[in-house]
């Protein structure tokens, strides 16, 4: 994974702004901000995803792996055989979850694939700051706004 580069100006690669969009989600964020690259670049996950991905993570830690405990605004509920597979993935590994480590921010990272961003998040454990268990999702524009799909938990 490459390492972190500041966006890029406005007039460079196409670029998905805030204005462009319309989600309560990131309201926080001001309006013009660059907000997801549409390159082929990687780049780190954007801020204002992050508080998503350590909910996602929470909900992980407690056990709910369908998210059906823990709904996340913009995150798509997760299927009963993807949750069973990731909660495997993760026995598997044979550490225990634990919250995000700022760490994790050095390495996840997010890539558009035409239709989509991939996103790459790599988990925290209770002996790993940042471990080789890595979140893969895919974003997606909605007419509404945007949905995440959690897809995935293993070591790439």
């Amino acid at each position: 994974m490459s390492a972190f580069q500041p966006f890029l100006p406005l007039d460079d690669p196409p670029l998905l702004t805030i204005a462009d969009i319309s989600v309560t989600m990131f309201k926080s964020v001001p309006e013009g901000s660059p907000m997801l690259l549409k390159d082929h670049a990687e780049h780190p996950v954007p801020e204002l995803l992050r508080s998503t991905f350590r909910q996602i993570a929470d909900a992980f830690i407690a056990g709910d792996f369908q998210l059906r405990d823990h709904p996340i605004a913009g995150v798509r509920p997760i299927d009963s055989a993807t949750a069973k597979w990731i909660a495997d993935n993760i026995s598997a590994y044979g550490e225990m979850l634990a919250p995000l480590n700022e760490e994790t921010w050095d390495r996840s990272i997010y890539r558009w694939m035409e239709g989509y961003w991939q996103m790459l998040v790599d988990l925290t454990t209770r002996s790993e700051p940042v471990s080789d268990l890595t979140l893969h999702t895919k974003l997606y524009e909605t007419g509404g706004g945007w949905e995440l799909v959690v897809e995935a938990v293993y070591v790439p």
